[in-house]
């Protein structure tokens, strides 16, 4: 599942970060910046056999971005108490959903049944 889970969020980052490269120059374009996005950014190359880095960049984006953040929260670590107070609230919200269910279903069952065994009896 985790492995799923990065492949899906690496999928998604293809999309919305582009880099491209023109003769020496290089950009990054992100679209869609969200605040996961906040951090340092910097080029680097090899040149014999040494990393060479260029001046950073540090980007720092303001706001709540609650998907990303859900996203994170349930995915990175599934064992984590957040995971599991989700998965029980919504066990426990799909369980009273099907007894309601079953309950509305009964109730119409019995009523169109009464109106069978009056039609019978008018006959």
């Amino acid at each position: 599942m985790v492995q799923f889970t990065i492949l899906f969020l690496c999928i998604l980052e293809i999309e919305r970060i582009v880099m491209s490269i023109k003769e020496k120059n290089t950009s990054l374009t992100i679209t869609a910046v969200n605040v996961s996005d906040t951090g340092l950014y910097y080029c680097s190359y090899m040149e014999l056999n040494q990393m060479i880095f260029s001046n950073s960049t540090s980007l720092h984006v303001k706001g709540c971005d609650f998907v990303v953040k859900m996203i994170f929260l349930l995915f990175q670590a599934p064992d984590s108490p957040v995971f599991f107070m989700l998965t029980v609230g919504f066990g426990a919200v799909s369980v009273i959903l099907l007894i309601v269910l079953i309950f509305i279903i009964l109730k119409h069952r019995k009523t169109h049944r009464g109106d069978i065994t009056d039609k019978q009896d008018q006959e």
